[in-house]
């Protein structure tokens, strides 16, 4: 997978994660969302953009962290590490 698609789609799942964080208020944020990760499936495999397109799960969970002053539980860290596993091993399989 070429690095740009990767950040592409690690971007389109930023702003999928703001675009919920916002109770969907905005649907031109969706819109740019959808551009990006059709793009992305031109330039790389469909599974590994799905993939890399559901990390909007752990940037929800940051924003929810920091900004909103939620708690920070072992659980949620183990969810992380999990998502993290699988994107590694995308990239080796």
């Amino acid at each position: 997978m070429d690095i740009n698609v990767f950040f592409a789609v690690i971007f389109a799942a930023f702003l999928h994660a703001t675009w919920n964080g916002m109770v969907k208020s905005h649907k031109d944020k969706y819109v740019a969302v959808a551009a990006i990760v059709v793009w992305g499936f031109t330039k790389a495999p469909i599974s590994l953009v799905s993939a890399l397109r559901e990390t909007s799960v752990i940037i929800a969970l940051l924003i929810g962290t920091f900004f909103l002053k939620e708690c920070f539980t072992i659980i949620k860290a183990g969810a992380i590490l999990i998502i993290f596993t699988e994107i590694i091993f995308l990239k080796f399989f």
